[in-house]
């Protein structure tokens, strides 16, 4: 048998847990491992290869990976692994947002001949796999109601670190924990059609829930209770099911660290009188299968031995769905954390920003269409397309924050006040953008002779022949890298312009610049990429992807906009600012 090579992207706690059942599986071996807490890119990790960047594992023969990160790079692991052709496994929760998981989705449509799998694993439990089986025989009746509280200790306290960070982890308790006490619940009872909820950060006053109370009702009118808790004190896990003729009350869970107490299933059945139960037994659980069985199920569907039985996106997308739907339908928690609605469209993922912005709208894409493809679609000439495509410009303007332009104008303001220069990048149409802005914003100021403190605007766009030496030299990656490597100074501003937010060398810039404790902006489009999550203000034209054109005329509309700003602000009548840079406290973002 030859067998499949595997890597683990993230090598913790869950990364080398997951291990010890590939070693164990006579079809899988593992390869290579990352995690970015190796002291160096190549280093050896338990005889495997190992590696801090996981996009150098990607190099390595492989058919099979395992996606182990913070909910904040899964998705693009998943999606990295699947556009090189491997078979994915990832864990829960699948993403920060439903539209992680349809961005996933949308590559795994690409690649029909490749498994994805998700690892919710606590369907994998004896007991719940018992449960199971009673409720499929119909021996104690149907469904009436569903009653389940999981939570965590104090021992292990819901404070610091990623998973308390909205931009990070997307979610609180609920989305860390609770989503595979809501898998249980649609294993036993299917989807939910309502949705009622109180959602709060009152005790650890995180900007993510330390507590969830859900009351959720299918089409037969059979209700599920929810009590997702970090505030617990306790590790505890209990699911009770109430049927027509009897009960299954699951209690404990069998768990690596041990602290959910003993894993048992009560069976109780109902007498025939008004007595109530007449009689129960207790079956207990010594071990926990569910990893072992997750690892065999994976390894049987990649040999086209059997189909994903749990796990499926679909799985993934309608437990995600469920989770955004408890948020959302708590008017508080939704307006203090501009939740979207993820039965809408037209609802906005904003939680890669650091900058939080308070009314976005995101254009939709219906049937495999994007809005290009409409317009030309419903258009008979070239008249009727203009038409439409100006349109579609306006409404994208229109969806922009206004609060992150404002931020976005202050930061610049200041660069200009402290006497810092705003370098500017970006690659093609970006390219050329940065260029204008150079020309634009850099001269606004010089053709005032009453002002003669200009924005120092300087596009590392224009060096060609630096740029070509860089690039035939280091690689094309570095061309900016190297650039601001010899002209950056403490406190100047990185304005990053990319489409897709994903072009490496912008990329790599940007994560200089914030090593650095500098500031970066962003112009981007599409779902912001990369560069969203480390520009400190970000203006997103929210798109679908593959929409440059209408996202480079929005960037270019961006800076007519502040240029025409900058021009009657110091040149129109109005008063000149004074030269006082800004307290700390007024800015608009965290850096």
């Amino acid at each position: 048998m030859i067998k499949k090579r595997v890597g683990i992207v993230g090598y913790g706690v869950v990364g080398k847990r997951r291990r010890s059942f590939i070693d164990a599986h006579p079809a899988l071996t593992i390869v290579a491992v990352s995690d970015i807490t190796f002291p160096e890119d190549v280093v050896e990790a338990d005889g495997a290869r190992a590696y801090r960047d996981y996009q150098h594992l990607l190099k390595e023969d492989l058919n099979v990976l395992f996606v182990c990160v913070p909910n904040y790079l899964a998705p693009e692991a998943t999606i990295a692994g699947l556009e090189r052709g491997l078979h994915v496994f990832c864990e829960k929760p699948p993403g920060r947002t439903v539209k992680d998981v349809e961005a996933v989705m949308a590559i795994e449509k690409r690649h029909p001949g490749l498994i994805l799998k998700y690892g919710f694993n606590h369907r994998y439990h004896d007991s719940v796999q018992d449960a199971l089986k009673i409720i499929e025989s119909g021996e104690l009746g149907g469904i009436i109601n569903i009653n389940g509280v999981y939570g965590k200790s104090r021992i292990v306290p819901f404070s610091g670190g990623w998973r308390a960070e909205r931009q990070y982890a997307g979610g609180g308790i609920l989305l860390d924990q609770g989503i595979h006490m809501l898998d249980l619940m649609r294993l036993f009872c299917g989807e939910f059609q309502e949705v009622r909820s109180f959602v709060s950060n009152d005790f650890w006053r995180h900007d993510v829930e330390d507590n969830a109370y859900a009351l959720l009702r299918d089409g037969k009118g059979r209700v599920a209770m929810l009590q997702s808790s970090a505030t617990l004190w306790e590790h505890r896990f209990s699911l009770d099911i109430f049927l027509e003729r009897g009960y299954l009350k699951l209690s404990g869970l069998l768990t690596g660290s041990k602290s959910y107490g003993e894993e048992t299933l009560r069976i109780g059945r109902a007498s025939e009188s008004d007595n109530g139960v007449l009689h129960s037994e207790q079956r207990k659980y010594l071990d926990d299968p569910s990893w072992k069985r997750e690892i065999d199920e994976f390894a049987d569907v990649i040999e086209g031995k059997a189909p994903v039985r749990f796990g499926t996106s679909i799985d993934a997308l309608n437990t995600m769905k469920l989770v955004y739907r408890i948020y959302f339908a708590d008017e508080a928690w939704r307006e203090k954390f501009s939740i979207p609605n993820p039965d809408n469209p037209r609802a906005v993922d904003r939680h890669t920003s650091l900058y939080k912005s308070t009314d976005l709208v995101f254009p939709v894409v219906i049937s495999g269409m994007n809005n290009l493809e409409k317009i030309f679609s419903g258009s008979p000439d070239i008249q009727a397309f203009a038409g439409g495509y100006f349109r579609y410009l306006s409404e994208l303007m229109q969806s922009l924050d206004p609060g992150a332009i404002g931020a976005f104008m202050q930061t610049l303001e200041n660069a200009r006040v402290h006497d810092s220069t705003v370098f500017v990048i970006g690659n093609g149409g970006s390219a050329s953008t940065a260029s204008h802005i150079g020309n634009d914003i850099g001269m606004a100021m010089v053709k005032m002779a009453e002002h003669n403190r200009p924005y120092r605007v300087f596009p590392l766009t224009d060096h060609v022949s630096t740029m070509t030496a860089v690039g035939n030299d280091y690689g094309y990656d570095d061309i900016f890298l190297k650039q601001l490597a010899i002209h950056y100074r403490d406190g100047d501003v990185l304005l990053a312009i990319s489409a897709s937010g994903n072009s490496p060398n912008v990329v790599k810039a940007a994560e200089w610049v914030r090593g650095k404790q500098g500031t970066v902006l962003g112009l981007l489009g599409f779902d912001g990429g990369k560069l969203s999550e480390l520009c400190h203000v970000p203006i997103v034209v929210a798109t679908p992807k593959g929409e440059y054109g209408p996202v480079e005329d929005v960037h270019l509309i961006l800076n007519h906009m502040l240029t025409s700003w900058i021009q009657q602000k110091f040149g129109g009548g109005a008063a000149a600012p004074t030269e006082t840079p800004m307290h700390p406290s007024h800015t608009l973002y965290a850096i």
